[in-house]
């Protein structure tokens, strides 16, 4: 019988699949389960994650480490958490190639992955994004928000602009335009129409009765002559 090395009893590998499998939502997102020593030799530590994987080392007390990282592509965000051997259950897989499955061997080999101590952080879990992706999400609602109130602030200029010019200026217009004929000797200008009873009206009326006075003032004179 054949016996096979079944991969999806390892969390960590499953881990890794179930994340490839998901990030199409969002795609900006990398995970790693990165290792100084690995099984699989993928999951070797790059320099930055090695110095990761040292600081959790000389850190025992750390659980969780967030970095900012420059790279030509930007600013890349990354949260870390270490991977530590607290079973003895892993030292089985990983403390001599002698002691490991035949089938776990066969597939990586007897060179990798072996050594690891209990109590030892081995590696760390590295999950990194862009930062320019969270931005991106951020900006686009604050630009919406921004757009909603320049539109409702222009719509309150308008309004307010369209109001004053109808029951202020062109009242005022009116007016003007009726004491200059009046200043002209034309006394027979019509009446200045207004409804409203607020100041503009007030002042429209006093301007009628001040031109039949006028009136009556110029017929009582030439009565006189």
């Amino acid at each position: 019988m054949k016996v096979e090395f079944i991969s999806s009893a390892i969390p960590s590998l499953v881990a890794q699949t179930d994340f490839r499998f998901s990030q199409h939502d969002p795609p900006e997102y990398t995970y790693r389960e990165s290792a100084l020593n690995p099984t699989n030799p993928k999951n070797k530590a790059r320099e930055w994650e090695a110095d990761i994987i040292n600081e959790f080392r000389d850190h025992p007390d750390k659980s969780e480490l967030v970095l900012t990282r420059e790279t030509p592509a930007g600013p890349i965000l990354t949260l870390a958490r270490p991977l530590k051997v607290d079973s003895e259950s892993c030292l089985a897989c990983h403390s001599t190639a002698e002691r490991a499955p035949p089938t776990m061997t066969a597939l990586y080999g007897a060179q990798n992955g072996f050594g690891w101590k209990l109590g030892e952080i081995v590696g760390a879990q590295v999950v990194s994004m862009p930062l320019a992706a969270p931005l991106a999400r951020v900006q686009h609602p604050f630009l919406l928000v921004v757009a909603v109130v320049v539109g409702a602030f222009a719509i309150t200029i308008i309004v307010v602009y369209s109001l004053t010019r109808w029951f202020v200026l062109k009242p005022i217009t009116r007016i003007t335009v009726m004491a200059s004929q009046i200043s002209l000797g034309k006394l027979t200008t019509p009446d200045l129409v207004s409804r409203s009873r607020d100041e503009i009206g007030l002042l429209a009326a006093s301007f009628n009765r001040m031109r039949r006075s006028l009136q009556e003032s110029l017929k009582l004179l030439e009565m006189q002559r």
